[in-house]
């Protein structure tokens, strides 16, 4: 039996290292009839998570709080699916618990993704304050002045956020995601639709589950015409079943864009069914410059829940 029940534990931890998280989810649920433990379930919820699963994923890592999977690398999907759920404060809070901890070798980046916690809700001066912690850790890494475009450029101070994006741009790898990404939002906004494709090829690569991505090619489709590719985009695995509320408002976006309200409809009866809510969406106005927001997100953490 300890036998069968290891060649089970390998069975069920190689998909989710390889990404194969619709066959990790089977394995270890298959896992959890033999061992009812947390392990297992925080291994569920990151498999979960990385489907954009979100409500599920919350119920596994409920169970899963404190074992060696969950403090090693869970709680990172964890805070993630908080993000995208619109518990921002929540999400900032369990990553900054982490630091100091072996699981964040790198606390510029923690602060980091907590700046992005709160960018993620419009709350800039939280976000601010985040990106001052990572800058006083990392001060110039390329990742911050990108951060820091972002959180300008939401507000409309094109000066600054031209300033920080071309630093990060300065001293990032070409192909480095996080500044290019900056760049490519910041060229739709200002209606560079070209420049944004080009760079938008450097990063598809490797990143294709990434939420901002994911919201950047729909935008970027919408503002150059392409609308039947837009949809497509929208409809296709993980996003058409995806739970972020940022992807859900996108849907919905690109869908009421074209026209196609039975569709929208569809996109809201689905958050209220996985949810429990239909998430109130900024208006999105696209033109051939520049649309209301890449991002659209309720403004409080605590906003539908």
């Amino acid at each position: 039996m300890i036998l069968v029940l290891l060649a089970m534990a390998a069975a069920s931890a190689t998909p989710l290292a390889r990404h194969q998280y619709p066959a990790a989810i089977k394995a270890i649920t298959a896992m959890l009839q033999h061992q009812d433990q947390p392990f297992w379930y925080a291994r569920l919820g990151t498999a979960r998570a990385r489907l954009g699963h979100y409500s599920d994923a919350l119920g596994a890592f409920s169970m899963g709080l404190g074992s060696p999977f969950y403090e090693r690398q869970g709680w990172r999907d964890h805070a993630n699916v908080l993000r995208g759920l619109g518990q921002c404060e929540e999400a900032a809070t369990l990553r900054a618990s982490f630091e100091a901890t072996l699981a964040v070798p790198d606390s510029t980046l923690l602060w980091l993704d907590i700046a992005e916690d709160w960018l993620a809700c419009g709350n800039h001066d939280r976000a601010f304050e985040a990106i001052a912690q990572a800058e006083a850790r990392s001060e110039g890494h390329p990742d911050v002045h990108a951060v820091l475009s972002d959180v300008y450029r939401d507000q409309g101070h094109w000066v600054e956020a031209n300033y920080h994006l071309d630093q990060a741009l300065l001293v990032a790898n070409p192909r480095s995601f996080r500044p290019v990404l900056s760049s490519v939002e910041h060229r739709m906004q200002v209606g560079d639709l070209v420049g944004a494709e080009e760079q938008l090829r450097f990063i598809i690569v490797g990143h294709m589950r990434d939420t901002r991505l994911f919201l950047a090619r729909s935008a970027w489709f919408m503002l150059a015409g392409r609308f039947d590719e837009a949809q497509v985009l929208a409809e296709r695995g993980p996003w058409a079943d995806h739970e972020d509320v940022r992807v859900l408002c996108r849907r919905h976006a690109v869908h009421q864009g074209v026209g196609d309200v039975h569709a929208a409809a569809q996109v809201r009866r689905q958050a209220q069914q996985r949810l429990g809510y239909a998430p109130l969406c900024p208006a999105v106005t696209w033109s051939e410059a520049k649309f209301d927001r890449l991002v659209p997100m309720g403004s409080s953490s605590t906003e539908h829940r």
